[in-house]
């Protein structure tokens, strides 16, 4: 998915994990302001610098595709595994780490880090090319 795309989403004020879930809500069966709702939460890595908004998106997306809805269905838990361990390999082939910190060296919940990065240039170079290679790398995996 092309960065024109993610930048024009981040520009409506949604965070990184909301636009990975939205670029699949069609192809989920989800509409776009639920999918929107269900990852508002993940943003900033949790609003606390933690898991990476992308990889949290992505990890929903592969959840609503291959999840299990009853206990019956270890064949599905099993896939799922597979997938998010997939996911995670191809992530941290690119990245330092599954965390805002670890990959923007900061904690992007802080204000004056926030600022500092953004005054850097660093979160809007970095964010967004890593929910366009999210994006791209659930291609794959669905």
């Amino acid at each position: 998915m092309s960065l024109t795309y993610v930048n024009q989403q981040h520009a409506l004020g949604f965070n990184c994990a909301q636009i990975v879930l939205a670029a699949y809500a069609e192809q989920l069966d989800l509409d776009s302001a639920t999918a929107h709702r269900l990852a508002a939460g993940f943003g900033r890595g949790l609003y606390c610098g933690e898991v990476c908004g992308a990889y949290a998106g992505a990890v929903m997306v592969l959840g609503l595709k291959f999840g299990n809805s009853g206990s019956d269905q270890a064949d599905r838990k099993a896939m799922l595994k597979a997938k998010v361990t997939r996911l995670q390999e191809y992530f941290l082939d690119e990245y330092p780490g599954l965390t805002c910190r670890e990959i923007l060296r900061a904690t992007a919940s802080d204000p004056q880090q926030t600022r500092q990065l953004q005054e850097n240039g660093l979160q809007p170079e970095i964010c967004p090319a890593i929910m366009a290679f999210v994006i791209d790398t659930l291609q794959e995996l669905l």
